[in-house]
């Protein structure tokens, strides 16, 4: 790894504790947004870093977030029997819709 990668990860791995925004972080280390980025991508493309998610508990007040990660959620089987999909609602207006086959007893 070359000195200016080795600053760059640096530089990432102190945002991603940080909590800032990565615009803030940015204007506070004096750091280009656009350069802090593309190295960023770069890292997650090569594995060096995992990206970071974060999910909102309450689609209503987006300044409520759970930590990053996995969220368990419970599939009413009725439900899923009416629509014969399972929808999932994700921040910024997308839905996935899965289609399934429950059967019962399962």
């Amino acid at each position: 790894m070359t000195e200016t990668q080795s600053k760059w990860l640096s530089i990432i791995r102190d945002w991603e504790v940080s909590g800032l925004t990565q615009d803030k972080f940015c204007q506070e280390q004096e750091v280009s947004k656009a350069s802090f980025s593309k190295w960023r991508t770069k890292f997650i493309a090569e594995g060096a870093l995992k990206p970071r998610i974060k999910v909102t508990k309450d689609y209503a007040n987006p300044s409520s977030h759970a930590p990053s990660g996995f969220i368990p959620f419970y599939i009413d089987a009725n439900t899923v029997k009416q629509k014969g999909m399972i929808e999932i609602d994700l921040p910024f207006g997308i839905t996935l819709r899965v289609p399934c086959d429950v059967n019962a007893g399962t």
